[in-house]
């Protein structure tokens, strides 16, 4: 006879990883992992449902783990976790997945991304699909994010889910770093940065980054503070960090100015004499946190270098296009917002 507490997704999700990885770009891909629709305003709230496993994330993985399941060690708790672990395991095993057919699209071109001229090849669809199935994944799983921001110790099992979303950053980038070295010896010595940028996009890498950063600043998501605040610390700069460093300076590059700007216009409030609000107050902190990471991996020559680009206005288009490329629905943050989650 069956405990009560189990059910059948713990031993069905063991399988996903593998699976994952193994279908084909198209409708196999898009069942398991097609992010959210937003619903309709006289539908109640909430979001339609989307691929079989991002529907299914909200289900499985508790807003607040550690209210949930005080004693980890109960079998219900156990279960639960090793359903996240074979989630996050996927995640990983997407992002790997699309940095290996980036790093054989990458060779196929000479590095120096030649292969764009000649049109797309399958490893660039593949890879696509895989990056795709990793931001949509990602999304869905912004609940445990929100989680590991809580005020009373984060997730349950907090250190493993910091360790997971490096091991995420690092699969992310994965052949990346020989790719924009490639790319920018191939170039002449005033467009090496460039040229490396432009390789190392292809990676899942800079989508990733790049919906951070977009669900980070979204004006809608300001009142979530421990996501945002949880988002920046655990994702963003793991993968800002693992990036190589022409990209990353690149990225940084376009965000700079916006960086500064934002952060002084929230630590001044709103104006009229009051102080900041406590939104206002997390985003002048999480845009802290990417300008001391900035600082920390980058040199004097490369954050002057950067300032003068922000302030001209001059920026990568091989990001630009990136960020606008993998601009995604927001719909996730819906599960978020109704009391799924700290606020």
């Amino acid at each position: 006879m069956r405990c009560p507490y189990r059910d059948l997704w713990t031993p069905a999700l063991a399988l996903l990883p593998a699976l994952a990885v193994s279908l084909p770009p198209g409708p196999s891909l898009d069942a398991l992992f097609a992010p959210a629709a937003a619903s309709a305003p006289d539908s109640g709230g909430g979001s339609a449902a989307g691929g079989a496993v991002t529907a299914l994330v909200p289900r499985v993985c508790p807003a607040d783990s550690r209210a949930d399941f005080p004693d980890p060690s109960a079998p219900a708790a156990v279960d639960m976790l090793a359903r996240l672990a074979a989630l996050m395991t996927t995640l990983v095993q997407l992002a790997a997945a699309a940095s290996a057919s980036a790093a054989v699209a990458a060779a196929a071109g000479g590095g120096s991304g030649a292969g764009a001229a000649t049109g797309r090849t399958g490893n660039d669809i593949v890879g696509d699909a895989h990056t795709a199935a990793a931001v949509s994944l990602l999304q869905s799983l912004l609940v445990v994010v929100q989680d590991m921001g809580s005020p009373d110790g984060g997730h349950l099992r907090q250190a493993e889910q910091q360790t997971r979303f490096v091991a995420l950053a690092a699969a992310a980038w994965h052949g990346a770093d020989a790719a924009a070295d490639a790319a920018a010896d191939a170039a002449d010595a005033t467009g090496s940065i460039a040229a490396g940028a432009a390789a190392a996009s292809a990676w899942p890498g800079a989508a990733l980054l790049s919906c951070c950063w977009q669900w980070l600043l979204d004006p809608s998501h300001r009142p979530m503070q421990a996501l945002r605040e949880s988002l920046v610390r655990h994702v963003a700069l793991p993968l800002l960090e693992a990036a190589p460093a022409a990209w990353r300076a690149e990225w940084l590059g376009r965000r700079l100015r916006e960086l500064l700007l934002v952060h002084a216009m929230a630590t001044a409030g709103a104006g009229g004499g009051g102080g900041p609000s406590e939104p206002q107050l997390v985003t002048s902190l999480c845009c802290y946190w990417v300008l001391e990471k900035m600082f920390r991996l980058c040199s004097v020559k490369e954050v002057s270098g950067l300032a003068i680009r922000s302030w001209k206005g001059v920026g990568a288009a091989a990001v630009a296009a990136s960020s606008a490329r993998w601009s995604v629905p927001s719909s996730q943050f819906r599960m978020c917002k109704e009391g799924r989650g700290h606020s």
